[in-house]
């Protein structure tokens, strides 16, 4: 009988097989993070390039500046005409001056009623009555007011009620 012929693998002593075997695999390990990198890096780069021209397209016409023209509409240039009919994608989404003006107002009583938390009931009403003294234009009446209102100290006519 014959034996097998072995192949060089086989042939060669366990030990340097399992050497080249872990040479190997290291080496494949550090190719393939070296690509994966790589493709991440490229696939990232693309991604934000793609977002920021979505993001440009999708600006209000209202926010881009257009030159000022004193002259008839009929004379502006061919890209800043649009058909009157039916409104633009970026006019449609667009907020009206209304809309912007209902929503900074209700964000400034937002921010006021989050910072009058913290602030103590003398000063609101301090602030109030000083809000109520611009609205009614009675000055000088409304600040005597609230002097006493607040517990400010007294002059000498307290006794009458008459604040200092």
């Amino acid at each position: 009988m014959t034996a097998p012929t072995l192949t060089p693998l086989q042939a060669a002593p366990s030990s340097k097989v399992a050497f080249a075997f872990t040479c190997t695999r290291t080496f494949v390990k550090r190719v393939v993070k070296r690509v994966v990198k790589k493709l991440s890096k490229n696939l990232v780069k693309d991604l934000v390039k793609n977002l920021v021209k979505n993001l440009v397209k999708s600006l209000p016409m209202h926010q881009q500046q257009e030159p000022v023209s004193h002259h008839n509409p009929s004379c502006r240039s061919p890209r800043t005409q649009t058909p009157k009919d039916q409104p633009s994608e970026d006019e449609s989404h667009a907020y009206t001056e209304s809309e912007h003006l209902h929503y900074r107002v209700t964000m400034t009583e937002e921010i006021n009623r989050a910072t009058s938390r913290t602030i103590s009931p003398a000063v609101e009403k301090h602030k109030a009555l000083q809000d109520q003294t611009v609205r009614d234009g009675r000055g000088e009446v409304k600040l005597d007011l609230q002097k006493s209102q607040l517990g400010h100290h007294r002059g000498a006519g307290a006794k009458d009620g008459v604040t200092a």
